[in-house]
């Protein structure tokens, strides 16, 4: 955008701005971690995000941690907050085939479609059980960021239902 001014031969008092996003948040990370980055950027006087998964799944080791298993990482996240931080939910679980945060949610990156069997109740499925372990500990996002920012245009359209807000580079396919 700043470029766009240039070419137009537009005069403008320069800008700097940046979104600072915590990213992947979710039941395993550390809470003495995330207080320090909280109180760092607040006496920075940086507003910032905190993107959330409030679901931590492996397959592998069979391992489903919710958030409210957590109350170290609840009241954490809650400091995050009231030191100006912006909840950001980041789907239920934040994975398909992997681990939370290493994979996607609703997307197949493998036949690059739409994870197959998963219709709109079950995204919507998703998101409500999302939003129902962020409430249960006292947290509410305020904006949706899609895992890996793939998902089909009917998983767009239910994430639009609880969110008007999205962190989202949104496929055109």
């Amino acid at each position: 955008a700043e470029r766009l001014h240039q070419v137009l031969d537009q005069q403008h008092p320069p800008e700097l701005r940046a979104m600072v996003r915590i990213e992947d948040v979710n039941p395993e990370s550390d809470p003495a971690l995330l207080r320090k980055i909280a109180n760092y950027l607040f006496k920075e006087g940086v507003p910032f995000q905190v993107s959330l998964i409030p679901i931590y799944r492996d397959p592998a080791s069979q391992k489903d941690v919710p958030l409210s298993e957590r109350p170290a990482l609840v009241r954490a996240i809650r400091r995050m907050v009231s030191k100006g931080g912006t909840i950001v939910l980041h789907g239920a679980t934040h994975q398909h085939r992997g681990i939370s945060g290493d994979d996607y949610e609703f997307w197949d990156d493998v036949a690059g479609t739409p994870i197959s069997g998963l219709d709109e109740d079950l995204t919507d499925q998703r998101v409500r059980r999302a939003l129902a372990e962020c409430f249960r500990c006292g947290v509410y996002p305020l904006a949706w960021e899609t895992p890996h920012y793939s998902a089909s245009a009917n998983d767009y359209r239910i994430f639009a239902r609880y969110f008007d807000t999205f962190n989202d580079r949104v496929m055109s396919a």
